[in-house]
């Protein structure tokens, strides 16, 4: 174990700022290592006798970035600095796969099929456009839009988690469009003295959320298999998750102000009442989309509505830097859609139905079109709720909110009830339950005993539904044959906007 304020045995660091290193100088020695058939220089300071440090540098440095830094702490460590493949002494990949460099080309190609979306890119105020990006072991996983740039953070790696990533990326900088210019008035001028509570996040959010995912899978970043992975999220959200039917998109978004960040001492029912505004306005936005594009033989795409949107009121900017003269409302989005659409009966009923009211979509019939099918998890399987089960030595104890679309629900079980016995079976964790509910069928009655929350002993009997959860998958990856209708359709969906 390393005693604190030490470095461990061998250290991996990476130094983005020079240090001084009080006039000591010692020469390097140059060697070369072959890696995967890769030939590798590096800089050797010390003795190998000594703790290793190993030194990485940035992009555009080389490992001559290091010398002064290096012979400071040669003293106490066998230091080593490398030049990383393609910079310095160190060879070039045949197959020219670098990782950072290839990541940044990734992300140029999100940003041309964004900037195909809306047709032209924000006049940026520097005059361009930064990412930054932290993935460090430590980070924690974020990412916050700003006009002009996005800092993103993720204690993840490139290497092994490139796409989920690049979703990040694609989200904050549509973000340069939608929210830091196509903005809610509710939220313009914001004020940072009080609670800011908007009713449009279920747009400025949810939205970005979709269009994430979707342009992630046009820039041929995502296989079909991750984007039904997308969909998946999106209609579980609208049709399995109980705050659906007791808020609406307009009151979900009018949440933020008590869940972003905030943090509650009593407990709360949220699981029950509240679905997120990013899952929900992306399966809003999902159905929209599949809607125009069903009624318009995609003709007319969320794409134009964004671009409406865009038109008036993000483009026309603000009297002063960083402000939005002509931000909208539900309303204005609304008929931002009656004239892209050309139905403003269509534009209302879908609002009232699916942005005011809780209304669900019909996404099997809404994604058959592009040949996805939309079908139950566990079809025929028994199912008493997503009830979560912490092990006992006297049972096993509910552990969080009981869902209220639940048969567990339904007979009265509830978070700190303790169960011990189900069908007859001793209970000892949520494995042991599933073995159990694996013998039976839907709709078939279990009796179960527990010790509720006061210490009193008690039954309830539970009928069995179906699980409710479902997939999203591809019809020819289930064995289907995709029409030519389909692939069509899905083509002007998902492929390349450029």
């Amino acid at each position: 174990m390393n005693q604190p304020g030490m470095l461990p045995r061998a250290s991996l660091l990476i130094f983005l700022l020079f240090l001084r290193s009080n006039g000591l100088a010692q020469s390097p020695q140059d060697r070369f290592i072959n890696v995967n058939g890769l030939r590798l220089h590096f800089l050797d300071w010390g003795t190998e006798t000594k703790p290793p440090l190993i030194l990485l540098h940035g992009i555009g440095r080389v490992a001559h970035t290091f010398d002064h830094l290096a012979a400071h702490f040669s003293k106490d460590y066998h230091v080593i600095a490398v030049d990383m493949r393609g910079h310095g002494d160190s060879g070039w990949s045949a197959d020219g796969a670098y990782l950072v460099e290839d990541y940044v080309k990734d992300i140029e190609k999100i940003v041309r099929q964004e900037g195909a979306v809306f047709g032209e890119y924000p006049d940026y105020e520097p005059g361009h456009y930064t990412f930054l990006a932290d993935y460090l072991p430590y980070s924690t996983g974020d990412g916050m839009e700003h006009r002009n740039s996005t800092v993103m953070t993720e204690p993840a790696s490139i290497a092994s988690n490139r796409r989920r990533l690049l979703d990040t990326v694609a989200h904050e900088f549509f973000h340069g469009w939608n929210v830091e210019r196509i903005r809610p008035r509710s939220i313009e001028p914001f004020d940072f003295e009080r609670a800011n509570m908007s009713s449009e996040l279920w747009l400025a959010e949810g939205f970005t959320q979709y269009y994430g995912k979707l342009i992630v899978q046009r820039a041929g970043l995502a296989d079909p298999r991750a984007t039904a992975e997308a969909l998946t999220e999106f209609v579980e959200s609208a049709t399995v998750a109980p705050g659906r039917a007791v808020r609406s998109a307009e009151e979900m978004s009018r949440m933020a102000p008590f869940m972003d960040g905030g943090i509650t001492v009593d407990r709360t029912n949220w699981p029950n009442s509240v679905t997120s505004y990013y899952s929900l306005g992306g399966a809003i936005a999902l159905a929209l989309d599949l809607a125009l594009r069903g009624r318009s033989g995609s003709e007319i795409t969320l794409d134009d509505f964004m671009r409406a949107m865009w038109r008036v009121h993000g483009k026309p900017g603000g009297s002063r830097e960083g402000y939005v003269d002509r931000p909208y409302t539900t309303d204005d989005a609304q008929a931002r859609l009656a004239e892209v659409s050309g139905d403003a009966a269509f534009a209302k009923d879908f609002f009232d139905r699916y942005v005011r009211g809780r209304e669900v979509a019909d996404y099997a019939r809404l994604l058959q079109r592009a040949g996805f099918s939309v079908k139950k998890r566990d079809g025929g399987r028994a199912w008493w709720g997503d009830v979560r089960l912490d092990a006992r030595g006297d049972g096993a104890r509910v552990g969080a909110v009981v869902p209220a679309n639940s048969p567990a629900y339904a007979a009265g079980i509830d978070q700190d009830d303790t169960l011990t016995q189900i069908a007859g079976e001793r209970v000892t964790s949520a494995d042991a339950v599933n073995t159990v509910l694996s013998r039976h069928r839907p709709g078939e009655r279990v009796t179960i005993a527990y010790i509720d929350r006061t210490g009193a002993t008690r039954t309830a009997s539970v009928v069995l539904a179906e699980n409710p959860h479902v997939d999203v998958t591809a019809v020819e990856s289930a064995g289907g044959s995709l029409a030519s209708a389909q692939r069509a359709f899905r083509d002007r969906w998902l492929r390349s906007q450029q």
